[in-house]
């Protein structure tokens, strides 16, 4: 026996989803009929191929930043160091993201964790960025404060 499918219908004034039988729509108030849907929305299954494709384009995720850092390692130890301090918290927050998703049963698709990724590692570089310029600006101030009281004879 097929589950239930709720009978789903779209307010004419606001768009949003709601079922036929109500009078007034829950997001603008509006009274009146609602407009069915064509197609009944089924809610989503979750299936062991999405948590599979999902695991598996985070460990491909986490393999090329691995393999990144160790090239980048190996040509200059600086460079290598400041892209793994740059883009560690990002990969956190993505496996963080990516293992929510997929206990909710909504694992994350390729495009959303990537997207995660460099907004996380933006956001980071951006605080650096920040937070060194503010050092320089107060380490300017201290040290034009320490030279004006010393006296040079």
């Amino acid at each position: 026996m097929p589950p239930s499918v709720p009978k789903v219908a779209i307010c004419p004034d606001c768009g949003a989803r709601k079922e036929t039988t109500a009078s007034v729509c829950w997001l603008c108030g509006v009274p009146g009929p609602a407009v069915p849907l064509a197609k009944p929305v089924l809610p989503r299954s979750k299936s062991h191929d999405d948590e599979t494709a999902s695991t598996l384009t985070t460990i491909a995720i986490l393999v090329a930043m691995v393999a990144v850092s160790i090239g980048l390692w190996f040509e200059s130890r600086g460079l290598g160091l400041s892209f793994i301090v740059l883009v560690t918290p990002g990969l956190v927050r993505m496996l963080i993201e990516s293992i929510r998703g997929r206990m909710e049963g909504e694992p994350l698709t390729l495009g959303e964790k990537i997207e995660m990724l460099f907004r996380s590692t933006a956001v980071f570089a951006g605080v650096l960025i920040s937070l060194s310029v503010a050092s320089a600006i107060a380490f300017f101030i201290f040290c034009v404060f320490s030279l004006g009281r010393m006296s040079f004879h």
